[in-house]
């Protein structure tokens, strides 16, 4: 059973503003909107955006052309923390986890996970630039003329935000043309 906006409701509240919805309604992708910059209590970048984007595609929710686990920051989180990315699939699959949850079971799986470690991560995070070459396709796709703009998490902001963009005006166009 999937959640879809209670029809009869007028305002917006935290009770009673989704209602169930026919099976396989309301099943559109979602575009990962965490920044890899976000961190959650145990302060490691990019981990809050991986488990929103795995937990999305476990759900077959994660928007077309977006990875889980096996690639970019990803695949370096996994490698960083001595963590499978089948052994994560398989986790958060099963068990479909809070964020909460996620970071206990990350805690308990990771074999690398210390002060040294975690600073490795985040830096590397924070200062990864793409090449010239792949940041220059990515800023024609995302539609700015930036040449100095290589740093890795701005253009996967930029490029997640265009994205949520597009999908938004695409469905309120093609809902005004019903």
């Amino acid at each position: 059973m999937y959640l879809c906006p209670a029809p009869s409701e007028g305002a917006l509240t935290k009770k009673g503003l989704f209602a169930p919805c026919p099976e396989g309604a309301g099943m559109e992708k979602i575009v990962p909107l965490i920044s890899s910059d976000t961190v959650g209590p145990l302060g490691i970048r990019h981990l809050p955006r991986l488990w929103l984007k795995t937990l999305l595609h476990s759900l077959d929710r994660l928007a077309d052309g977006y990875y889980h686990g096996n690639q970019g920051f990803d695949a370096a989180l996994l490698r960083h923390f001595g963590i499978d990315a089948a052994t994560l699939l398989t986790y958060v699959k099963t068990e479909l986890p809070t964020y909460s949850q996620f970071e206990t079971w990350f805690v308990k799986t990771a074999t690398k996970l210390d002060p040294g470690t975690i600073h490795f991560h985040n830096e590397f995070i924070r200062t990864r630039n793409k090449s010239e070459e792949a940041a220059a396709a990515q800023r024609a796709e995302i539609g700015i003329d930036a040449p100095a703009l290589l740093r890795g998490v701005d253009l996967n902001n930029l490029e997640d935000w265009k994205c949520f963009r597009d999908q938004l005006v695409g469905n309120r166009e093609a809902s005004a043309a019903r």
